[in-house]
């Protein structure tokens, strides 16, 4: 997937409200544009509220990264309950079966510790240890294990699956919707682009009418900034 670079180098947050006031101004002033420039015509207003309305249905960067923490908080719960139920499950494996290190190592208590940290292992791990556990339930249970615990663990594996599926998936999606913003921002800073160098021209001697179409500058640096010199290493 190739990366769609911005056109502009202000904040996407100014350019939207830029845009927005300039959408509600410039029908009072069609006319004058078109009269200058007659590709700017009686529909452009329309125009410029519907590219304003695609820049505004993609969610904005910090939405995106707060829907990503969302997906995050989800998997570290569902890991959390799997490796809870896992130790308690553990306990009364050890009980039924002490001293028998084959059968403590078919329930994974051996393997526990390469798994718990690798998501894809851990999924795979819990699944196996549903379907051992309900195997050896009778054992367990006459040993003092709750029987729902035992019929949870399947709906914990998969919970634990879905959590971490929907969250890779989002991972991914994300860099569409990253691609499509800026793409919707680019449209609309090219219909407002036009509109700010016609009315430096059209309104030149009306300084305030000529404002309101006007995009934010990027500050510039202060005069008193010393500029720093590039190495030369990172010119070469």
């Amino acid at each position: 997937m190739s990366s769609v670079s911005r056109l502009y180098s202000i904040p996407d947050a100014d350019l939207l409200q830029a845009g927005e006031i300039i959408a509600l101004t410039l029908p009072d002033d069609i006319a004058s544009f078109t009269a200058f420039d007659s590709t700017i015509t009686s529909s452009y207003p329309d125009t410029l509220r519907t590219a304003l309305g695609q820049a505004r249905s993609i969610r904005t960067d910090d939405v995106v990264v707060q829907d990503l923490a969302d997906f995050t908080q989800a998997v570290y719960k569902a890991h959390a309950d799997c490796y809870t139920a896992y130790k308690t499950l553990a306990y009364f494996v050890r009980k039924s079966y002490a001293g028998n290190t084959a059968m403590q190592r078919k329930f994974g208590l051996a393997e526990i510790r390469n798994a718990v940290n690798n998501q894809n292992k851990f999924i795979r791990f819990m699944q196996d240890l549903a379907v051992t556990a309900l195997e050896y339930q009778d054992v367990l249970v006459s040993n003092g294990c709750s029987a729902d615990l035992i019929s949870n663990l399947p709906a914990l594996a998969q919970a634990l699956l879905e959590a971490d599926r929907a969250q890779e998936k989002f991972k991914k999606d994300r860099g569409q919707l990253t691609q499509d913003r800026v793409g919707y921002l680019n449209n609309l800073y090219l219909l407002l682009d036009p509109l700010d160098e016609v009315a430096q021209i059209i309104f030149r001697n009306d300084t305030a009418r000529m404002a309101k179409y006007m995009l934010p500058r990027p500050p510039k640096p202060s005069v008193d900034e010393p500029v720093e010199a590039t190495p030369a290493a990172a010119q070469a």
